[in-house]
């Protein structure tokens, strides 16, 4: 068994549009309320952000192998969200770090 890890945002999760608002300057303004705002970061998550669905193949097949999983973020969420979020999603994993 080995322990494969991998990058949530932007490898696993990806929301259409990042590229338009890198360009905009509007990230910035976005991370402040993704990281200060926790109802805005939910919305945000439910309504935009999506599995990126190769990825998630990947991480199923990993684990049918016997495979450990481990997602790494920075994201802010000591609530569960993201735990909850990724399995609502069907995403496999063992460890969110």
């Amino acid at each position: 068994m080995r322990a494969i890890g991998f990058d949530m945002d932007g490898v696993i999760l990806y929301f259409p549009g990042y590229v338009f608002i890198k360009r905009t300057g509007l990230d910035r303004i976005l991370l402040v309320r993704l990281i200060r705002n926790r109802f805005f970061r939910q919305v945000f998550y439910w309504l935009v952000v999506r599995v990126n669905k190769d990825i998630k193949e990947i991480l199923i097949s990993l684990r049918e192998r016997g495979d450990r999983i481990v997602i790494i973020s920075c994201n802010p969420s000591s609530n569960g969200f993201l735990e909850g979020y990724l399995r609502k999603k069907g995403v496999p994993f063992d460890v969110l770090q």
